[in-house]
């Protein structure tokens, strides 16, 4: 097989489908702050988005990892590449405004740094997921210019590995025990982020791309 990069159509259709997610979750991180509330208490916000994001970043795992699947199947319908990215931007949208809540806290002074720390582990979380869609949108669009940045070899039988990684971050760390310092965090609430310290999911794209032989 010629080394030239061969790239199934739907593989095409999921970078194509999952540009306009990339497009918001820029936006949504360039965007000016949103003005402040005061209706709702920092704790009930840090409690509730601490809710959110965690279940929404084991979901967006799940989500990933289908579609790695549909991305190693020899083909796919349309509907099925548009019923997953779909699911995964119902997940980023959760997850966009739990970061806008974040944003529109208004805590007092002795909490703003809590609010300081929460909205830097939530910002991220959210660029770590714009790099790997970044990364899946480039890859499918010219599989080789992604090698080359890579300082891959084009040529041969190559595997190209786009992993999302969410590592729950410094931030969050510090988030989390500045809550328990304020008493904020009940001891039953503590195991909500265990296990939330390093969440990875696996999209490769090998022999979809690259044949093994060079004419």
């Amino acid at each position: 097989m010629a080394s030239n990069s061969i790239v199934a159509p739907h593989i095409v259709l999921i970078g194509d489908a999952l540009k306009p997610a990339l497009r918001k979750i820029e936006a949504r991180l360039n965007e000016p702050a949103p003005p402040m509330g005061t209706a709702e208490s920092f704790r009930n916000v840090s409690e509730r988005v601490l809710a959110q994001v965690s279940a929404a970043a084991r979901r967006l795992v799940d989500e990933v990892n289908d579609l790695g699947r549909i991305m190693q199947a020899p083909d796919a319908p349309d509907a099925q590449v548009h019923r997953a990215v779909g699911r995964l931007e119902m997940v980023l949208d959760e997850l966009l405004e739990s970061f806008a809540d974040v944003r529109r806290a208004c805590p007092p002074s002795a909490h703003e740094h809590g609010r300081h720390l929460l909205l830097a582990a939530m910002r991220r979380i959210l660029t770590q997921i714009e790099w790997w869609l970044r990364d899946v949108v480039d890859a499918t669009a010219d599989p080789k210019a992604v090698l080359r940045r890579r300082g891959m070899p084009t040529s041969g039988k190559v595997e190209l590995n786009l992993m999302l990684e969410l590592d729950g971050s410094p931030e969050m760390d510090e988030f989390r025990n500045w809550l328990i310092v304020q008493g904020e965090l009940e001891g039953r609430k503590k195991s909500r982020w265990n296990g939330l310290a390093a969440l990875a999911a696996g999209v490769f794209l090998g022999g979809v791309l690259f044949g093994g032989d060079d004419d």
